[in-house]
């Protein structure tokens, strides 16, 4: 789940929270979980329309069934 699923040319820069959900109960030992950070289904280029984003890692506590990370994103706005 995603805070915000789309950030306007013109926002400037906007953080993105992202919650991870596990299946199932709470497991006894933490889980890390790698979210791959890109857009889909439309024609912004990551470096040109925003600032590349890394990827990040997000952690399931022990006895947690989800757990949240955050990036921010900073659109790029071009002038002709």
């Amino acid at each position: 789940m995603l805070s915000a699923s789309t950030v306007g040319e013109g926002a400037g820069a906007t953080s993105i929270t992202v919650t991870g959900t596990l299946n199932g109960a709470a497991r006894t030992m933490g889980t890390t979980m790698t979210v791959e950070v890109r857009s889909t289904g439309d024609a912004a280029t990551e470096g040109t329309d925003y600032d590349t984003v890394s990827d990040l890692t997000l952690t399931v506590d022990s006895g947690e069934t989800s757990g949240t990370a955050s990036f921010t994103l900073e659109p790029t706005e071009w002038f002709l």
